[in-house]
């Protein structure tokens, strides 16, 4: 079993309306919170989380994420 998780920049380099940005620490709590989670869950939390992040500011930036999970 495994799982990889690839990401563009747009994903950490967003910025809500305090200009904090959402960044790469963020993105690894929460996919550390998600482990045991398959990772269509992980990606869906991922996005909730950085809309709830931009509260009502627009994305600035596209974002991209690939999901691989890898079942024995």
């Amino acid at each position: 079993e495994g799982k990889l998780l690839l990401y563009t920049d747009g994903l950490f380099e967003e910025f809500n309306g305090n200009d904090e940005e959402f960044g790469e620490e963020r993105i690894l709590e929460i996919v550390e919170s998600q482990f045991n989670c398959n990772i269509d869950f992980t990606i869906n939390e991922l996005l909730k989380e950085t809309k709830a992040f931009l509260e009502s500011n627009a994305y600035q930036d596209d974002i991209t994420i690939i999901g691989i999970e890898l079942n024995s």
